[in-house]
């Protein structure tokens, strides 16, 4: 490979990386839909 080929896998982060992080909930109360799966997780994570 040329050194002035631009790598197809680069672990320099990205500026959207940043504002996808952003857009995720931080707590489980905040995602929406599915309410029977959360309780199933939320148990889960109590029991670990």
């Amino acid at each position: 490979m040329n050194d002035t080929q631009e790598r197809l896998v680069n672990p320099d982060p990205r500026d959207e990386d940043s504002a996808n992080f952003s857009l995720r909930p931080q707590l489980l109360n905040e995602m929406i839909g599915q309410e029977k799966i959360k309780e199933n997780i939320a148990i889960l994570i109590e029991a670990a």
